[in-house]
């Protein structure tokens, strides 16, 4: 029921309202019968209504007064007049205070009936669109902080390089900040506790103090590391430095007060800006560690291992440019997701890190998202969808827009690519560049460079050592090949340096492969 105010000097006309119309059964209370617009003002300021019916003409306050102070102050209260005056002036400055309906007197109960069928209608209207708000509100502030997370995670880790969609994002997640005024710093939580709980450590550090945001973008069971973000431009480094120890001493003291956590801080990096960090953060982290593959939702995956399964068959399928099996994949993942009755929020997060994956492998083919399906695509859209079917056919909408364009312009590989491709097959073990294949196709460098990632998902010094590497994989199953052999037969001259390759490559090394294969076989 929405609450109604009769307002009218005239109390016959007061009582007539009141009882020759049923309120109740067109969904209105009606809550108080005033005799002066006066009286209205001193009900409105104790109390809410939705909806008030007023004369125009009144002593003390008239209805276009009272009309006038509801505009000013209580712009959600709706408005109907009811007059026996009709003069144009009168319904202009009527509407100009968004009066919604003008009553002639005499009136017809049809006519009340009618306007206040109306009224409902657009007071529901109200109510449905400020649920929806109040939820994208509740949805968009339990997911702001993980869109930021994934935001900074990509800016440290080098996988965002573009500085006009690193504005554009951080406008999107409402960070007060841009990429050239504002100093940061990579900072790392070391922990001397074991079994620490990601979401309670998380959530302490999650703070925007002294002008600093602090973003956690990545949490093992060792170290937590985090962004910290000047918002407010201290004068100097040295004061940016000391206004984060200080905080992190106080989370240092927190953690252990609170959880019982012991632990250590130090500041990894510290940088004039975004751009710089950009360029510069992924020499502070170990190069044999893919942050981003290691982080996903921790309590989806690890309570869900079908689910972890599932997206690592999906992300193989990007990998390898599989782009027509993601659609079907996608209907698997969610189907476990609905079945597993996970909750809201690490179900979007989930997502969020899926499409993550998917928007970093089409920019390195320099295919954006929104280049190919024609239109926007934020991570904030996923704060919108609240149910299953929602996310389901959002999801097959955005992977069937991207085959459908793979299918249109990229289902034949140009005869450049494949020659580019035969030269390093036939050609690994010598020293060979993007230069002299280009050279041997009869193309620029740069154009190569961009339609063999364009086409083949990957870019050409990647495909050199993925043949390299499996070449070298066939060499090992053959014992008369001795190991410091094999590094140059495939086109290493240093055999430290294959090594290295090898095991960031495979997961193991040399050695340890040649054992396990032979192992293998004698099973």
């Amino acid at each position: 029921m929405y609450r109604l105010m009769i307002v009218d000097d005239e109390e016959h006309i007061r009582e007539g309202l009141s009882d020759l119309v049923d309120w109740s059964s067109l969904g209105f209370q009606l809550v108080a019968k005033l005799e002066d617009g006066k009286q209205a003002v001193e009900w409105l300021q104790k109390t809410e209504i939705d909806i008030i019916l007023s004369d125009v003409k009144m002593t003390h306050v008239s209805g276009l007064e009272l009309a006038k102070y509801v505009h000013e102050n209580h712009n959600k209260t709706k408005i109907v007049l009811i007059s026996g005056f009709k003069e144009f002036d009168y319904v202009k400055q009527a509407m100009s205070y968004n009066v919604i309906h003008y009553l002639l007197k005499p009136t017809k109960l049809s006519d009340i009936r009618t306007v206040f069928q109306d009224v409902k209608l657009r007071l529901d209207k109200e109510k449905e669109e400020n649920e929806q708000v109040s939820k994208v509100v509740k949805h968009k502030n339990e997911l702001l902080p993980l869109i930021r997370k994934h935001l900074f995670r990509d800016l440290s880790t080098g996988k965002l390089t573009d500085t006009a969609e690193v504005e554009k994002l951080l406008r999107l997640t409402e960070v007060q900040a841009n990429t050239l005024d504002h100093r940061c710093a990579l900072t790392r939580i070391s922990f001397a506790t074991p079994g620490v709980s990601a979401d309670s450590i998380e959530k302490m550090i999650r703070h925007e103090g002294s002008g600093i945001l602090y973003v956690p973008i990545f949490m093992n069971a060792q170290e937590l590391d985090l962004v910290a973000l000047d918002l407010q431009s201290h004068p100097d480094a040295s004061s940016f430095r000391a206004s984060i120890t200080s905080y992190m001493q106080t989370v240092l003291q927190r953690m252990h007060t609170l959880l019982g956590v012991e632990a250590h801080t130090n500041i990894v990096g510290l940088f004039e800006n975004l751009r710089q960090l950009m360029s510069e953060s992924a020499l502070h982290f170990n190069k044999e560690d893919d942050l981003f593959e290691r982080e996903v939702t921790e309590m989806s995956l690890r309570n869900t291992p079908q689910l972890a399964e599932q997206r690592k068959q999906f992300l193989a399928y990007l990998g390898a440019g599989n782009i027509a099996a993601l659609s079907e994949q996608y209907v698997i993942l969610l189907d476990t997701v609905h079945q597993g009755k996970l909750p809201t929020h690490y179900v979007k997060n989930f997502l969020i890190e899926l499409f993550s994956s998917l928007s970093f492998k089409l920019n390195e083919m320099d295919l954006p998202i929104d280049k190919i399906t024609n239109k926007p695509f934020y991570y904030e859209t996923i704060l919108r969808l609240n149910s299953y079917d929602e996310l389901l056919q959002w999801g097959l909408s955005v992977l069937n827009d991207i085959n459908a364009y793979f299918q249109k312009h990229m289902a034949t590989e140009p005869s450049a690519i494949q020659k580019a491709k035969d030269y390093v097959n036939h050609y690994f073990n010598k020293d060979i560049s993007l230069e002299s294949a280009a050279s041997q196709v009869y193309l620029s460098p740069d154009y190569l460079g961009r339609i063999f990632k364009q086409y083949t998902g990957s870019n050409f010094t990647d495909f050199v050592t993925e043949t390299r590497i499996q070449k070298a994989l066939e060499y090992l199953q053959d014992p008369q090949y001795k190991i410091y052999e094999i590094g140059s037969n495939v086109g290493y001259k240093n055999t430290k340096y294959f090594f290295k390759i090898f095991k960031k490559q495979t997961g193991y090394t040399p050695t340890e492969y040649r054992r396990k294969s032979i192992s293998k076989d004698k099973q």
